[in-house]
C-alpha cells in the first residue's frame, strides 16, 4: 500500500491489489467495475492509516532532534522514550544508531559501539536519502519473535554536524489479519505486495516470499499492474485459469 496508495509520505512499499472472480458471469458491467475500485481504494486507507500516523509522528521526533541542540546524548534518548510504548500498531518503537557504531534504544536497549550497523542495508539507504525520508527494506522474520515485519530508517543530521539514523521495525502480523479478513465485494480478495515481495497473501506460505521465488505468472501479473501507471480495473486469469477482475490503489 506504499507507493501508489501513499505517494505523498514517500512509503515505497506494497501495493494493496484486489481480485473478484466472477465464474458465473463472463464480464461484469462498468459499475461493477467501479464499485471494485472504489472498494479497493477505501480499504486501503483503512489500512494505510496506522502507518501514515506512525511515519508522521516519528517524523517529527527526527525534525526535532535535527533543531534543537541537545545537551547530551542521553537527553535526546530521554526525549524519544514515549515512542516505545505509543502503538497505532506493533513496532518497537524509535531507536537511533550511531556511524561509530552501537545504537541507542527508547525502551532502553543499548547496542554496543562494537557492533558496527553501518553496513546494514536500512542504514546505508538512509544515509543515501538526502530527501531525508523514511526509507523501507524488504519484509523479514524478526528473529525473537518469528513475526513478519520492516525497518523505516531516516538520516537525522545534527546540529554540531554529525549524523545518526533513526530506525523503528514495524511488524505485519496484524496487518496481515486484517487484509486475510477483507472480502471485497462478498466474494473477492485482497492481496498485499511490494515490487519484489509478497507480504499478504490468500496462501499465507507465501508471506514473506520473493515474489521471483513463487513462480506463478498471475503473481508476475499482479506485481506488474500494481506497479504500472494503470488506473483502471484489469482483467487476468489466475493460476487455475478463472477470469478475475483486479483493481488497486
Amino acid at each position: 500500500l506504499l507507493r501508489i496508495l501513499l505517494p505523498a509520505v514517500a512509503i515505497g512499499m506494497v501495493v494493496i491489489i484486489v481480485g473478484l472472480n466472477w465464474q458465473s458471469t463472463k464480464s461484469i458491467s462498468q459499475t461493477a467495475q467501479m464499485d471494485l475500485q472504489a472498494e479497493t481504494e477505501k480499504n486501503a486507507g483503512v489500512l494505510s492509516t496506522p502507518f501514515q500516523k506512525l511515519l508522521s509522528v516519528y517524523g517529527q521526533y527526527a525534525d526535532t532532534i535535527e533543531r534543537l541542540n541537545f545537551p547530551s546524548l542521553d537527553e535526546i534518548v530521554d526525549y524519544i522514550k514515549p515512542s516505545a510504548t505509543w502503538s497505532p500498531l506493533k513496532n518497537t518503537g524509535i531507536y537511533l544508531a550511531f556511524e561509530e557504531g552501537g545504537a541507542r534504544y527508547a525502551d532502553g536497549t543499548v547496542v554496543p559501539k562494537e557492533v558496527s550497523l553501518k553496513d546494514r542495508e536500512w542504514f546505508k539507504n538512509a544515509v543515501a536519502n538526502k530527501e531525508k525520508n523514511f526509507v523501507v527494506s524488504e519484509a523479514y522474520k524478526d528473529l525473537l519473535s518469528g513475526e513478519l515485519c520492516v525497518t523505516y530508517s531516516r538520516r537525522v543530521d545534527l546540529p554540531d554536524g554529525s549524523m545518526i539514523v533513526m530506525g523503528v521495525d514495524i511488524f505485519l502480523a496484524d496487518l496481515q489479519h486484517e487484509v486475510a479478513d477483507l472480502t471485497p465485494m462478498v466474494n473477492g480478495t485482497s492481496i498485499i505486495m511490494s515490487k519484489n515481495q509478497m507480504i499478504v497473501y490468500p496462501d499465507s506460505s507465501a508471506n514473506g516470499s520473493p515474489i521471483s521465488k513463487l513462480n506463478s505468472p498471475y503473481i508476475n501479473a499482479l506485481r506488474d499492474f500494481g506497479w504500472s501507471d494503470a488506473k483502471h480495473t484489469i482483467e487476468l486469469k489466475d493460476d487455475q485459469g478463472n477470469k478475475v477482475y483486479v483493481a488497486k490503489a
